[in-house]
């Protein structure tokens, strides 16, 4: 009840008219109306006497010109942002230094609290201890700021916030203004807006990434002015209806864009191409827990036609990235009524749930989607492909984009689809009766790992903790789907019976029974996954499992689908490389010192029954010569991705913004790169693959069989369903089996040694 509530208290943020109050987490500038630039500061960083000064020189805004303006008991209080410390009024005057207004580390009474009170275009300010006192500008030459007994024009003050939008009163905002204003009314190319950077002083344009050949570029013009105003890019008047073009292609170049009215310029801006998607988001303090109310543009240059601007909800994700400045976010899309609305972008599939992954502990910005486009490419189709007409997608698909947050260059991000009930063809409930079921792990815990505790894999045996069907968390679980804030029953039932299989089963049952439980090829291939990646932060955690449809035979066993995959290829949770920086290590060992790791993993490689390590190696060998996880082909993944941010200019603007993240990106895709080339030959060690030989057999239509002996049993590793045959040593058909799963093993086999799929295999 309580969710349903918060549910619809969201909506009724959402969609309220009215007040949008000063952010606590934005930093102001006041502008005083008698010199209309510069801003209130401290002297002391303008070598000034006044503890409190007037900056009219400034072309830029520094750090002390900025304050934190926060509602407090009765008024308002201004805090310097350099500082940390508040106005307050001091009747006390002291020439040259301060006249009623000094600086307090704290706000002790309402001498340091201020009235804002608006008239048509700006604010007087007054003291809430004694009203009669207005903060103003000296004008006798020192600049100082004090307070005087009323509010001349040196006295009123325009508030703008860090987009340069205008405060006109303690509600409402300007929308963004760009030097175009009151110039020009529409400017687009080929139908897209320029989208314009506050920070920068600069537009942006997106262009398709076919211009990354030097290719010239040319768009149709859109344009309304006012009367006698003209303009030009480039050097090219611009016309309504006209084209224009720009001569091969170059991000590191600037193009002015100039404004012109009855002859004479009024404006010079200039503008950058970018072959990245631009994303402009619109809103003010969002936060982890609830949605809070803005709106999206995506700028896709592959798309004819206008883009939209979306009503969207935004919530900070993630766990430990939150606590870095630069924040992912989580997007819903919305009516104007409220309702659901689902969106198709990046040419991927249509819907309201989308990502923005600020990629913020990944030196490289490309970990998680280099992780996630390789999944695509090599993992088997989960076990319910045969039963499902439509495609089946364990994956996200993503696109790097440039976000500008409310006006403000704000970065590189990878805006990506989500995990969810329809991007993996599940089957969906109907009314009370549970299809499909979706489960997303978080931190370790006993039943994260399957059945034993962390860091103590010899802890399993105990049957897992109670759930109730009336929670959708439990043990470190979310369940995904069905939606019990919707109303919908879900089941954590079939979650616990396998936790609780692996975890107390004996190892007969175990051998015998892993498959009725989990996708066994599903999670040999994530096994040869974290393998190649080095992911132990992904053993246990940040996966999700899926069940395809509960009322079906055979569609009841879960399969794994790959999460968060940023703490890869040489590089932990934290960024760091203290604990991935060897390439040759066994990730087998270390996966078990760090966590234990996955239970059902650890059974496998201890029981002799599904020939664990061969059927790895068969697979592996597999993919090897396919050249999917081929160095070359891996190094020439993240040369693209590396090549794209370069051409685009977004790693130095990147860098620019968050050098503390991402100052070097170029640098760790080298780190990168190398490390690859050093861990797919530690892994053919590991796996007995030798290029030299094993690549003699070529990889063709043909379908490809593999077979490792076991106890009584042979199992059978196959691309497509096959007839196979199985002969005795010494050249009599034993056994004709027909082959219709990826892995399959055929018991009741007397031991001996036999031939079949190309290669003797012995049976114990």
């Amino acid at each position: 009840m309580r969710k349903v509530l918060l549910f619809m208290l969201f909506f009724a943020a959402l969609f309220a008219m009215g007040a949008i109050q000063f952010n606590e987490t934005t930093r102001y500038r006041l502008v005083c109306k008698k010199f209309g630039a510069g801003g209130i500061g401290l002297g002391a960083y303008h070598s000034s006497t006044a503890l409190v000064y007037y900056d009219i020189y400034a072309r830029t805004t520094t750090e002390d010109a900025w304050w934190y303006i926060r509602k407090n008991g009765n008024g308002y209080t201004f805090q310097n942002a350099a500082t940390g410390q508040y106005l307050y009024h001091e009747p006390t005057r002291e020439e040259k230094v301060a006249k009623g207004l000094r600086l307090c580390n704290a706000v002790t009474s309402d001498s340091a609290r201020w009235k804002l009170t608006y008239k048509t275009s700006f604010f007087e300010i007054s003291n809430k201890a004694v009203p009669t006192q207005y903060i103003n500008c000296r004008t006798d030459g020192s600049y100082l700021v004090g307070t005087y007994y009323h509010a001349d024009d040196n006295g009123h003050f325009e508030i703008f916030d860090e987009q340069g939008r205008q405060v006109k009163d303690d509600e409402q905002s300007d929308p963004l203004r760009t030097p175009l204003s009151g110039y020009v009314d529409t400017l687009r190319l080929n139908n897209k807006d320029l989208v314009y950077d506050t920070l920068g002083g600069r537009f942006f344009f997106s262009v398709r990434k076919r211009y990354r050949d030097g290719r010239d570029f040319s768009a149709a013009v859109t344009l309304s002015a006012q009367p006698g105003v003209t303009l030009s890019l480039d050097g090219q008047e611009l016309s309504d209806g006209g084209t224009i073009t720009i001569h091969g292609v170059d991000c590191g170049k600037t193009y002015p864009l100039v404004v012109s009215r009855n002859g004479s310029v009024v404006a010079s801006v200039p503008l950058q191409m970018t072959f990245l998607l631009i994303v402009e988001m619109n809103v003010t303090s969002p936060n982890q827990t609830t949605y809070t109310r803005g709106s999206i543009r995506v700028t896709d240059p592959g798309v004819t036609g206008y883009d939209s601007l979306y009503v969207a909800g935004f919530r900070i994700r993630g766990a430990s990235a939150t606590n870095y400045q630069k924040k992912s976010y989580a997007i819903k899309l919305y009516e104007a009524n409220g309702e659901s609305k689902d969106v198709e972008f990046l040419g991927k599939r249509s819907d309201n749930n989308w990502i923005l992954d600020a990629m913020v502990i990944d030196k490289a910005c490309m970990r998680n989607r280099l992780s996630t486009d390789l999944w695509k490419d090599i993992h088997t189709e989960p076990y319910y492909a045969q039963f499902e007409k439509k495609k089946i997608r364990p994956y996200t698909r993503g696109e790097f984009v440039e976000v500008f947050l409310n006006g403000a260059y704000h970065g590189l991000y990878c805006m990506t689809e989500k995990i969810d009930r329809k991007q993996l063809r599940l089957k969906k409930s109907k009314g009370d009766t549970i299809h499909s079921l979706l489960y997303k792990s978080g931190q370790w815990s006993y039943e994260v790992l399957f059945g034993h505790e962390l860091g103590y894999p010899s802890t399993t045996g105990r049957t897992p903790a109670r759930y109730s069907n009336y929670y959708d968390s439990w043990r470190n679980w979310e369940l995904k789907y069905p939606d019990l804030e919707k109303g919908e029953k879900i089941d954590w039932g079939p979650l616990y019976n396998a936790i609780n299989f692996c975890a107390t089963s004996s190892d007969v049952e175990f051998d015998k029974g892993i498959e009725s439980y989990l996708d066994l090829p599903v999670l040999r291939d994530y096994y040869l996954f974290l393998d190649l990646l080095f992911a132990y932060d992904n053993d246990g955690k940040n996966m999700y499992y899926a069940l395809y449809d509960l009322q079906k035979n055979n569609g009841q066993k879960l399969t794994i689908v790959p999460w968060d995959l940023d703490a890869t290829w040489g590089r932990s949770w934290d960024g760091s490389n203290d604990d991935q920086k060897d390439p040759t290590a066994d990730w087998s060992v270390v996966r078990r010192s760090y966590t234990g790791g996955l239970t059902y993993y650890n059974r496998l490689e201890q029981s002799p029954y599904h020939n664990w390590s061969q059927m790895l190696a068969d697979r592996y060998a597999e993919l090897r010569l396919s050249k999917k996880i081929d160095a070359d082909s891996l190094v020439a993944r993240i040369t693209e991705y590396a090549t794209l941010f370069s051409d685009s200019r977004a790693d130095q603007r990147e860098g620019s913004s968050w050098y503390m993240y991402h100052g070097e990106i170029q640098k760790d895709v080298e780190y990168m790169k190398n490390w690859i080339k050093a861990r797919i030959p530690a892994l053919d060690r590991k796996y007995s693959f030798d290029p030299t030989i094993s690549g003699l057999r070529q990889v063709s239509d043909k379908p490809y069989v593999s077979a490792a002996g076991g106890m009584g049993s042979i199992t059978f590793s196959s691309s497509a369903p096959q007839m196979v045959q199985i002969y005795t040593i010494d050249g009599r058909l034993y056994r004709t089996i027909r082959l219709t799963q990826s892995v399959e093993t055929v018991g009741g086999i007397p031991a001996g040694l036999y031939l079949t799929a190309g290669q003797k295999v012995l049976v114990q």
